[in-house]
């Protein structure tokens, strides 16, 4: 698409988004202490409890999916539910 000038150079943008992921990557890495890493933090937080997303307009997806992580990968109950009237 950039080879036919649909749209500009994008190259700078993916870099960035190459370096965000890999620092997103570092700082969540199973190697990182407690203290510091802050999915650890959180699933000690959920522990024993009942998640419920909630996702409004387009974010409702990422509540669904969400909850399917938590049931999937986690093993434990988990539920979402659509906002539809909230707006940005």
């Amino acid at each position: 698409m950039q080879k036919l000038g649909y749209i500009g150079n994008k190259g700078p943008d993916l870099d960035e988004t190459a370096q965000v992921l890999t620092d997103v990557r570092n700082e969540l890495d199973i190697n990182v202490p407690t203290a510091d890493n802050p999915a650890k933090q959180l699933a000690i937080k959920l522990f024993e409890r009942l998640p419920v997303v909630y996702g409004a307009q387009f974010l409702s997806e990422v509540a669904r999916r969400w909850k399917t992580q938590f049931n999937e990968n986690a093993k434990t109950w988990s539920f979402f539910e659509v906002l539809p009237e909230l707006k940005p």
